[in-house]
C-alpha cells in the first residue's frame, strides 16, 4: 500500500511528508544568543559641502573609527541655512563600552566646531563569534523531528520506526524590522533612524523516519 500525504505543521514552522512506508520531517529551532556587543549612534552636522571622506578622516583624527553612514539627512539652520547630518553605527564588544565613552567624549569635545557631534547608546548586538560559539542541540530537534514524526505515523495508521537518515538544515533567514541601511542619496525631512536589529541565529535537521504496521 502506497500513502502520500503532505502537511503544514505552523506550530513548529516546519513540514513534512509521507512516502511508502517511511516519513520524513524538518525540525528547526531559534538559538537565544547572549548580547555580547554594545551599539552606538553617533551624529555628525555639517556644511553641505562636506564630504564623506572628509567627516571619516575627522573622526579617525578624533580617535573614532568610523564605516560607511548609515544615514544622511538634510535640515534647515536659522542661522547656517542648509546643513547635513550623518549618521553611523559603531558597534564595540561590551569590554570597551567604557572605553569607548571616554573617546567619544573627547571627540565631541575637539569636533565641537568643525563637526558637532553627539552619539547614544542605541542597543545591544550579537558578535558572530558568540554566533558561531552557540551549538545547536541535536537532541532536542531530533525530540521534535519525532514527536511530528509519531503525530503524522498514528494518523496514517502507522507505528513510528527507527530513523533512516538525518541531515543538517538551515532555515532561511526571517526580515526584521529595524536595520538601518546604508545609503548614497539625501532624505529630506526624514526620521532618526531606528537602531539595529538582531536576528538570532537558527538552526535544524531533515529526519526520515521508517513506518512500521502497527
Amino acid at each position: 500500500m502506497k500513502l502520500a500525504a503532505f502537511f503544514l505543521l505552523c506550530a513548529s514552522c516546519a513540514f513534512a511528508q509521507l512516502d511508502t512506508y517511511s516519513v520524513t520531517v524538518t525540525a528547526s529551532r531559534t538559538m537565544i544568543v547572549p548580547p555580547d556587543q554594545v551599539v552606538f549612534q553617533l551624529s555628525f552636522e555639517s556644511g553641505v559641502g562636506v564630504t564623506v571622506d572628509a567627516v571619516i578622516a575627522a573622526g579617525a583624527g578624533a580617535g573614532i573609527a568610523l564605516d560607511f553612514p548609515s544615514s544622511i539627512y538634510t535640515y534647515q539652520d536659522p542661522t547656517l541655512g542648509t546643513r547635513l547630518e550623518w549618521w553611523f553605527s559603531l558597534t564595540v564588544p561590551f569590554s570597551a563600552m567604557r572605553g569607548t565613552l571616554d573617546q567619544l567624549a573627547t571627540a565631541q569635545r575637539r569636533l565641537q566646531l568643525a563637526l558637532p557631534l553627539t552619539y547614544t547608546v542605541a542597543g545591544t548586538a550579537v558578535s558572530p563569534q558568540a554566533s558561531a560559539a552557540q551549538a545547536c542541540s541535536t537532541s532536542d530537534l531530533m525530540a521534535d523531528a519525532r514527536t511530528q514524526a509519531l503525530s503524522l505515523a498514528n494518523a496514517g495508521g502507522f507505528a513510528l520506526g527507527p530513523v533512516i537518515s538525518m541531515s543538517n538544515f538551515i532555515p532561511p533567514p526571517q526580515v526584521s524590522g529595524g536595520y538601518l541601511i546604508p545609503v548614497t542619496v539625501l532624505f529630506q525631512n526624514a526620521i532618526q533612524p531606528a537602531p539595529p536589529a538582531t536576528i538570532p541565529p537558527a538552526c535544524g535537521i531533515v529526519v526520515k523516519f521508517r513506518l512500521q504496521p502497527q
